[in-house]
């Protein structure tokens, strides 16, 4: 679906961006991954042409976008950036409905359209009529999601939409987003800081540093099989969550006893480690039970996760 191939971006002879090649597959949320600075949010500029590559080719659906003209190519590719971007001058409504327009569709068709992603993002209807200086920094993002998927983009490139928010509208905003049906087969881009956000959502990681790409692959890759130094030390802080979070009760679940258990708090395999440890310890259980999408039931007690967290480690 997108295929970057040895790209780099100069700024007066200082390189920004150096030799960058990666590929998304249709369907996937590949993450830019770094600290401010290394590049990632021109890398991301790059592939809707508001930052022209210095070198190297970038091709879309199997078309060069050097080929295209860049008003037609963003048209095509749904973007949500920190600041929102949203028209002061416009309502939620008309802010929402400027892709539709030029893309000539019906009023009729932008007002359905749009009622069904207000909706969904949890805005009340009678919103369509305010402007931007009358929402929260959480509203005007969901108005920005809002704009970037009315017109079913194939692709969206997403520069830290909620890195602006405050860390519970953040969480909520990112938990209604992640589960848009829009997003179903939404081929997608991500540029974050956020470790825990690029391991949640990402099912591909390009972990950024000085303008290159130091090691790129799934999350369970960069934490138990680092390339270098660099890599280890990026995710030090938090290393222990992340890496229960990382590893599924899924992966875990034909090891697990059966259950004899008449009740217990309930899990399923959709869930990682650190659920199963949160839940014991806040509601100082003995154990948990899981069940997968068959019905069947397995038990998890805090010593079946300390040997599949070492086994992870040992295998990693």
């Amino acid at each position: 679906m997108i295929v970057a191939d040895h790209i780099s971006k100069h700024f007066n002879g200082i390189e920004a961006v150096s030799d960058v090649s990666f590929r998304v597959g249709a369907g996937e949320t590949m993450v830019l991954l770094g600290t401010s600075g290394c590049g990632k949010t021109t890398t991301l500029k790059m592939l809707n042409r508001l930052i022209e590559a210095t070198s190297g080719s970038i091709e879309i659906l199997g078309r060069r976008i050097s080929e295209e003209k860049p008003e037609i190519l963003r048209r095509s590719i749904g973007y949500v950036s920190q600041n929102n971007g949203l028209f002061p001058h416009y309502t939620v409504s008309e802010n929402i409905a400027v892709v539709p327009k030029l893309l000539g569709w019906a009023a009729n068709d932008i007002q359905e359209h749009t009622e069904r992603l207000l909706e969904q993002l949890k805005l009340p209807e009678n919103f369509r009529q305010k402007y931007p200086s009358e929402l929260s920094g959480g509203q005007q993002q969901r108005v920005a999601i809002a704009r970037a998927l009315i017109a079913d983009p194939p692709v969206l490139l997403l520069d830290e939409p909620f890195g602006a928010l405050d860390p519970v509208t953040r969480a909520s905003v990112r938990k209604d987003f992640a589960e848009l049906p829009a997003l179903k087969q939404k081929t997608m881009v991500l540029v974050t800081h956020d470790v825990q956000e690029a391991l949640e959502m990402g099912d591909h990681i390009c972990l950024m540093d000085k303008g290159r790409i130091v090691q790129s692959g799934a999350s369970a890759d960069l934490l138990f099989k680092p390339a270098n130094d660099f890599v280890r030390s990026f995710f030090d802080q938090q290393r222990f969550l992340l890496e229960l979070k990382i590893i599924s009760l899924r992966s875990i679940f034909n090891v697990l006893p059966n259950s004899k258990a008449t009740y217990q708090y309930y899990l399923t395999t959709e869930q990682n480690l650190w659920d199963a440890l949160e839940i014991l310890s806040v509601r100082h259980l003995n154990e948990v039970i899981i069940r997968n999408e068959k019905g069947e039931s397995r038990s998890l007690a805090m010593a079946d996760i300390q040997r599949a967290y070492h086994q992870a480690k040992q295998q990693g």
